[in-house]
């Protein structure tokens, strides 16, 4: 029986999304790999120097989990924002994970078929579920869904944390996730904390604007506005986070000539010299991230690090 995705989240619901997104000058992250553009997204991704090179590989994951996993039963998987499951694939192939029900959450109905293929020979339960789950509808259809389960683990993988405004996010864990649920993390990482270290992090991040997957990716949403890409100029900058120690670096395309933005029914005026913010991007520091995640009310459980990546195991207490 072929996989379906249960839908929470509609496509009215996401280009109102969009219109208020535009109207607050940014695009949530969701909006760039929607429809053909998750394969795009995956194609950039894939020969990103920030995810290739000396770094964890699926194999790692693996003995990760089930170093710090003590009973498969009752359990459940659910991976927010995670690309094609690929590492999900791995833990089913490579571990006793069939016991384990998974539960793949996002916001793009392309990514979640993508998923659904890559996972198609995988036996265990499967819930493919399409929403933004950072919405309170979400969580609630989710506290259902899963309440009979002992242990819930959240993963975010495949550096999706890593797009995300911290300060919001902590909190919506905080509240998605009950007492001794963990979250799963796999971010990118400043190796030091020095000014040389990080201007070579800078640089490597900022060689994504040269790289025409890169333009692609980030342009499709402004051209299906039919808005003209060559007024605009892509441009990153970057600064410290101090409350949690990362560095941050911040995408967006600026607009060089007076634009107007329809969608659905509603006219966005766009002046010159404003710009719309992209995503932003945060490299952290390893013990600034457990101190944040601390201070939130969650414990370390454990954590790995090579090169620039690092997968970390917290538990809600």
């Amino acid at each position: 029986m072929k996989d379906k995705i249960y839908n929470i989240d509609s496509d009215s619901s996401l280009l109102e999304d969009l219109s208020n997104w535009i109207r607050l000058r940014s695009i949530g992250q969701k909006h760039i790999y929607q429809g053909e553009w998750a394969k795009v997204y995956y194609e950039d991704k894939s020969c990103n120097p920030m995810y290739i090179g000396e770094t964890l590989v699926n194999a790692d994951f693996n003995n990760f989990i089930n170093k710090n996993l003590s009973s498969y039963d009752n359990t459940t998987l659910i991976s927010l924002w995670c690309w094609n499951s690929e590492t999900e694939k791995y833990l089913y192939k490579n571990s006793d994970f069939d016991s384990i029900d998974f539960y793949w959450v996002d916001s793009s109905k392309a990514m979640l078929s993508l998923s659904i293929d890559n996972l198609k020979d995988i036996s265990c339960n499967k819930t493919f579920i399409c929403s933004d789950f950072t919405k309170r509808k979400f969580r609630l259809e989710l506290h259902e869904m899963t309440k009979k389960y002992n242990e819930r683990i959240f993963a975010f993988f495949s550096n999706t944390f890593w797009n995300i405004q911290h300060t919001n996010i902590i909190d919506i864990l905080f509240n998605l996730l009950n007492k001794w649920d963990k979250i799963w993390l796999d971010v990118r990482l400043r190796k030091w904390t020095s000014v040389k270290d990080d201007f070579e992090l800078v640089n490597i991040i900022a060689k994504d604007i040269e790289r025409s997957e890169t333009t692609i990716n980030y342009t499709r949403v402004f051209k299906e506005m039919w808005i003209d890409v060559t007024k605009w100029e892509l441009k990153m900058s970057s600064k410290k986070e101090h409350s949690i120690n990362a560095l941050k670096c911040n995408f967006c395309f600026q607009l060089n000539e007076k634009t107007k933005v329809s969608i659905k029914w509603d006219d966005i005026t766009i002046l010159p010299w404003e710009s719309i913010d992209l995503l932003r991007i945060y490299v952290y520091d390893p013990d600034g991230l457990i101190n944040f995640f601390n201070e939130h009310w969650f414990k370390l459980i454990d954590k790995q690090t090579k090169w620039y990546r690092g997968q970390f195991l917290f538990e809600k207490i």
